[in-house]
């Protein structure tokens, strides 16, 4: 895998307890389905904020369509 995603999940706009998932899935929105599915609650926001390396991926342990809260 070259990249992953980078997703954040808040309750709200300008939520100061967001969380960031390290998503290994290069599509945006495969990458939000994935978190999404993971979370399984409603009432949160997915912002995509960018890609992370394969390098990150790996020194994570990520397998295609894994996801880690980092």
């Amino acid at each position: 895998m070259l990249f992953g995603r980078l997703i954040k999940v808040t309750k709200f706009r300008g939520d100061p307890e967001a969380t960031i998932y390290a998503v290994a899935e290069p599509d945006r929105e495969k990458a939000i389905r994935l978190v999404r599915l993971k979370l399984r609650g409603g009432g949160r926001e997915y912002e995509d904020l960018g890609r992370v390396t394969g390098a990150l991926l790996m020194a994570l342990n990520l397998e295609p369509g894994a996801i880690a809260k980092t």
